[in-house]
């Protein structure tokens, strides 16, 4: 049968269903009727009058013709949903005949024969009315009408018979005639039910696949624009950060210099300023790239009571200015294993949240050791927050205290950074809080059975680097000139280029100590390219990768675990750190060029 064109209304396809049905299974069973008339009459055809018996079986075989006829008419149309009601009364009248022709036929050749011929044609009658029940059960009216064509006729005969035994039977044929209604009725029902069922599943499915093609289309669109994100993130990481850098270095360098008192008042103003920028840009970009995933864990193992010795040192002078002193309760070693630096911004936020928003408290830092694991706690005797605030801390720009959008006091995105690195490092984080009594964070760290790494010593003096050859490479002129001035101002011997041939022509002239490149140059070579020119001719040169793009020069390195990254800005102190580990190298070494040098004694 040729699959019906359906329309969005759910009666029309169950009604189209079950004419399907009612033709399809009752056709087939007109051959069967056609043989069992052939059977009947020869059985009745010594009973009988031949003339009518054929007469008979003649109107059987057209009537199932008929239906045959249809069946095979209606499978080769596509009949529209206004014309399945025409098709079916078509069919119904060819049944009607079709069972009229056996009821009031078998009644009529059975007046003249004799009693056990009159039971055969009423055993003939009342099987086919049994097999009615399960071929018209997609028609109730092809059901009852059939059923009723066959065994009313029967019915009257055996009760105008008058006789006992007759009578009897027609109890029992009225008994079977009225299950057999009853019947079909169930039937009827529960195949429109199932139908019903079908084709809301059939509807459920259809708009379940629009919903899925949606949401498939949705989500392209969501993945695209995430792909922008994270492009717009990473020419942004470089793009904005550059000028800053820059700036920084000039800074720097200017501070760095003899100023009268009304220059240098300036100098530092515009050290601060620029520190600020930095700051709050880190800030934006950092949400931004952890909200698009870019962010990703370097999970390693390290000395946590090294990570919190030095943070404590740092931020000593910014917690001072607000006569807040950080204590720190670590065991010592205190080996841990994760991200590093992500576990270490967020302690600094926490901290620096603290110093923001108190004046004259406490900030502890205190490790304890709990089975495989460390509970680092960060804990304030501050103001505290109070509780209907506590739900709303950890959102971006939510500030506490802060009417003005006084930019000293951040942009209220510290917390929200807490909380996506936290969900990022997978830690549990305890946060408890009260008015007047500060709050409380707990975060569960994983330990490390590494050993400890020997301890390095405190670098709180300002170190000058005579004799130290220090090449930088950056295509933009601004950041080269920043570089120069600082290194020559640290005491370093500086040369800078602006390209990757540039920088070849100067090393082997030259022949630096070590080197500083850019990640991103204009040219088709990047920073690691560079470096890698460069160590054809000195294997072991020291190099160092100066980016915004972190996750960009992570993934170009992954190959070169021996090229460090720096990140823009690279501040005055970042840079007199690294020259330090520079310079303990060269001691290692015992380098006969720098065998003179004030620095190296």
């Amino acid at each position: 049968m040729k699959e019906i064109a359906r329309p969005a209304d759910q009666a029309p396809m169950v009604r189209a269903e079950r004419l399907d049905l009612l033709i399809r299974q009752s056709s087939r069973a007109a051959y069967t009727g056609i043989l069992m008339a052939f059977l009947l009459a020869a059985i009745l055809w010594y009973q009988a009058d031949r003339l009518e018996l054929f007469f008979w079986i003649l109107c059987v075989i057209f009537s199932g013709l008929a239906r045959i006829a249809l069946y095979i008419s209606y499978g080769r149309s596509t009949p529209a949903f206004d014309k399945l009601p025409g098709w079916e009364r078509a069919y119904l009248a060819t049944l009607m005949v079709y069972f009229a022709t056996w009821g009031f036929g078998g009644l009529f050749l059975q007046r003249d024969v004799e009693p056990l011929y009159q039971v055969a044609v009423a055993y003939f009658l009342i099987g086919m009315a049994g097999s009615a029940i399960s071929v018209f059960s997609a028609n109730r009216l092809a059901l009852v009408s059939s059923t009723f064509l066959l065994m009313t006729p029967l019915i009257i005969w055996l009760y105008v018979q008058g006789e006992m035994l007759t009578v009897g039977m027609g109890l029992g044929a009225t008994a079977f005639l009225l299950s057999s209604l009853y019947a079909a009725r169930i039937l009827s029902t529960s195949l429109q039910q199932n139908l019903e069922m079908k084709h809301d599943l059939i509807a459920a499915k259809k708009e379940s696949d629009q919903l899925t093609t949606a949401l498939e289309s949705a989500l392209g669109v969501a993945n695209e624009a995430s792909n922008a994100k994270t492009r717009f993130l990473a020419s942004a990481s470089h793009d904005l950060r550059q000028p800053i850098h820059a700036l920084s270095l000039l800074s720097s360098s200017l501070s760095s210099r003899t100023l009268d008192d009304k220059s240098e008042r300036i100098a530092k103003s515009m050290q601060q300023s620029i520190g600020s920028l930095s700051r709050q840009l880190d800030t934006l970009l950092d949400v931004s790239k952890l909200d698009a995933g870019v962010v990703k864990a370097e999970v390693e193992s390290f000395n946590l009571n090294q990570l919190l010795r030095n943070l404590q040192l740092e931020m000593s002078t910014l917690s001072d200015a607000a006569d807040i002193e950080i204590t720190l309760d670590c065991p010592q070693p205190c080996m841990v294993h994760t991200d590093p630096i992500l576990l270490e911004r967020i302690v600094r936020n926490l901290v620096s949240n603290t110093v923001a928003h108190n004046h004259g408290c406490t900030v502890s830092l205190a490790v304890t050791r709990e089975n495989s694991r460390y509970a680092l706690l960060v804990q304030d005797t501050g103001k505290g927050i109070a509780p209907e605030e506590q739900g709303r801390i950890f959102e971006e720009f939510y500030q506490l205290d802060n009417p003005t959008r006084d930019q000293d006091k951040g942009l209220g995105l510290g917390l929200a950074i807490v909380s996506r690195l936290q969900t990022l490092l997978n830690l549990d984080m305890q946060f408890e809080s009260a008015l007047g009594q500060g709050v409380r964070y707990v975060f569960t760290v994983p330990s490390s059975s590494i050993p400890d790494s020997p301890e390095q010593s405190d670098k709180n003096t300002v170190q000058r680097f005579e004799g130290l050859r220090i090449l930088a490479v950056d295509d933009e002129a601004n950041v080269r000139e920043g570089m120069l001035h600082i290194l020559e101002t640290l005491g370093c011997e500086a040369k800078v280029a602006a390209t990757a041939n540039e920088a070849v022509e100067i090393s082997d002239a030259w022949q630096p100590h070590a080197v500083f490149v850019d990640f991103r140059l204009s040219s088709s070579e990047s920073g690691v390219d560079v470096i890698r020119r460069l160590r054809l001719k000195s294997e072991h040169l020291p190099a160092y990768l100066v980016t915004g793009d972190k996750e960009a020069a992570s993934a170009a390195t992954e190959d070169s675990k021996d090229i460090p990254v720096l990140h823009k800005p690279l501040g005055g102190e970042e840079l007199r750190t690294v020259l330090e580990k520079i310079m303990a190298q060269l001691r290692q070494e015992v380098l006969p060029s720098l065998a003179t040098s004030p620095s190296l004694k």
